[in-house]
């Protein structure tokens, strides 16, 4: 937030619904008074950054209230907080189309490998259990892509990870710094070959101290964010 009002970057916001404000359905019919005024907050604050040209925000809800509608599966994990492999691609399919429309290829995501993902609600509610999962990633015909740099940190491996891509195809050749928290873990592969150089940084206490260093040498700053965290990550 304030790092950024100091600085000339183009910048995007991609905002991801929380799993409850996609399906409030599934809340019953008396939802938590709270919970009620919680997306009454959110809803004005989303009609004021439509309204405010230079965040560039990317409306995650209005997209996937769209994949819903024609969705014939959820677009989150039963038993997790998280959006699917779907829910990631249309976050990567935003985003490029955001910077450079027309580039996005879907029929360039195939599939990477199968692994089992644990279900974070599942585990909270003391059931723990984990689905099968099919990673995918982005193949663009005379595109190389390759990690030039990591860094862990507390919450994991590769909290930092940085991509150089080039070839024939068209790329975008901004220096990209995306920061992004756990929803945008699945878009990584499918978005790191569409940028000539692109830097992925987990939101960390423990590498915020790098934040500033980054974005001073980035062209182009994207804050992913889940939504309710919003407040403490981007307005302050």
């Amino acid at each position: 937030g304030r790092a950024h009002r100091n600085s000339n970057h183009e910048m995007r916001l991609v905002l991801a619904p929380n799993k409850a404000v996609l399906y409030p359905e599934f809340l019953g019919a008396f939802p938590p008074a709270d919970f009620r005024c919680g997306l009454e907050r959110l809803a004005e604050l989303r009609e004021r950054l439509h309204q405010t040209p230079e965040v560039g925000l990317i409306d995650m809800w209005s997209h996937l209230a769209r994949l819903k509608d024609a969705a014939g599966e959820p677009l989150y994990f039963p038993g997790d907080s998280h959006w699917t492999l779907r829910g990631a691609a249309e976050m990567s399919r935003a985003v490029v189309d955001s910077i450079e429309p027309g580039l996005w290829r879907e029929g360039a995501v195939a599939v990477k490998e199968e692994i089992l993902l644990p279900m974070d609600l599942a585990t909270l509610i003391g059931t723990p259990r984990s689905v099968r999962v099919s990673l995918t990633e982005t193949r663009r015909p005379g595109v190389t892509t390759e990690v030039v740099e990591t860094q862990d940190c507390e919450q994991g491996p590769e909290c930092l990870v940085r991509y150089r891509s080039s070839g024939s195809a068209k790329l975008i050749g901004r220096r990209t710094l995306l920061v992004r928290d756990s929803f945008g873990t699945m878009s990584i592969a499918t978005l790191a070959p569409y940028f000539a150089d692109i830097t992925f940084l987990f939101w960390s206490n423990e590498l915020e101290q790098q934040l500033a260093t980054r974005m001073k040498n980035a062209d182009l700053i994207i804050y992913e964010t889940v939504d309710h965290f919003l407040w403490d990550r981007v307005i302050v």
